[in-house]
């Protein structure tokens, strides 16, 4: 019997995660959801580079996982491209009050998080976004948000979102403008129903048209 590779041998689908193994020439996509991925793919069928797919994969991921991300929150880069020396890395986080302690924090709200504006920090994912396309994207800012804009305008709410939105849905209905958006018609909802982000849409909208409008500054202008 002839010696056969051992990577020939492999089961076509894996073990342990139950899914076949992708296998591509030119790119590939990877992320959490799969409308997130077909974004990315998107960006890679319209020219786009790694960094162009990859920012589109991330606010995609701001507009569909809802539950545990948003484009107001944070997002650390590392990229590497050919040619570079090593790594590169854009921090993509927020930041406390220079003057506000972590001792000061625990004075105050002892060792649970709060609910509200005192957990949060300033956002920092656009900026890290946008930095990133300046430094190292090809496409248009408009380019890399047009199917974000399409899943902001509505996309199917999947188990782990529709379990998610119904057990925060007592912390939900006390800030009205969130209810409006993951409570419609005052319930939570269900698998296969539409999620619309009207605001969000709006918001990628306004940077394209920013972006449109100080078009000398490329990128930055946004």
């Amino acid at each position: 019997m002839p010696d056969i590779p051992a990577e020939n041998t492999a089961p076509p689908i894996g073990v342990t995660q139950g899914r076949p193994a992708i296998l591509a020439k030119r790119w590939m996509v990877s992320s959490s959801h799969y409308l997130a991925s077909a974004a990315g793919a998107r960006i890679f069928e319209r020219g786009g580079n790694a960094i162009d797919a990859g920012v589109a994969v991330g606010i995609a991921l701001n507009v569909l996982e809802r539950h545990l991300t948003d484009f107001g929150g944070v997002a650390p880069i590392i990229l590497f491209r050919p040619g570079m020396d090593g790594p590169e890395t854009i921090d993509g986080l927020g930041r406390w009050p220079a003057k506000f302690s972590l001792d000061e924090y625990r004075r105050r709200y002892g060792d649970d998080m709060p609910i509200g504006a005192p957990r949060s920090v300033t956002p920092a994912a656009v900026d890290a976004w946008l930095t990133a396309l300046a430094r190292h994207g090809t496409l248009t800012l408009e380019e890399v948000l047009a199917p974000n804009i399409e899943l902001a305008e509505g996309f199917p709410v999947y188990p782990r979102l529709a379990r998610a939105i119904a057990m925060l849905e007592g912390r939900l209905r006390r800030w009205p403008t969130s209810a409006a958006v993951f409570l419609p018609g005052g319930r939570a909802p269900r698998v296969g129903e539409i999620l619309v982000q009207r605001d969000l849409a709006s918001l990628f909208r306004l940077l394209m048209q920013t972006e449109r409008s100080q078009s000398s500054l490329g990128r930055a202008g946004a």
